[in-house]
């Protein structure tokens, strides 16, 4: 499922964002990563943490956030409906990105996903 770009809009797979955090956090000299635990064994609460992290740059910095994008949003859609929308199930859910995938591709199937914004941005 996607989730879009808070400032232009663009769709992301919401893997990427998972993605990302394994860029950032993954040791490169071979240690285990930052969400290891005692014994080697995944520490959820640590991955989680360093998840909210990449969850909110995203939601503040949009595309730029994802280390292996040009860092740039799409300056023709920046505020576009698209973008709107993602930024506003964004402030309503948190950090929900399930819900927040989910409520976008109920946008998309509605055929809501790029057309005439559904909220007053003022």
């Amino acid at each position: 499922m996607d989730i879009w770009c808070p400032r232009c809009g663009e769709p992301w797979d919401l893997d990427t964002l998972h993605d990302e955090l394994e860029a950032r956090f993954a040791a490169e000299d071979g240690s285990p990563p930052a969400w290891t635990g005692p014994e080697g064994r995944h520490d959820q609460a640590a991955y989680e943490a360093l998840f909210a992290q990449v969850r909110e740059d995203f939601a503040a910095r949009g595309c730029a956030a994802i280390a292996s994008y040009d860092g740039r949003c799409t300056l023709d859609a920046v505020g576009s409906p698209a973008a709107n929308r993602a930024a506003l199930l964004m402030s309503l859910l948190g950090d929900d990105v399930d819900a927040i995938a989910a409520m976008t591709e109920d946008l998309d199937v509605l055929g809501h996903a790029r057309g005439p914004d559904l909220v007053d941005p003022s």
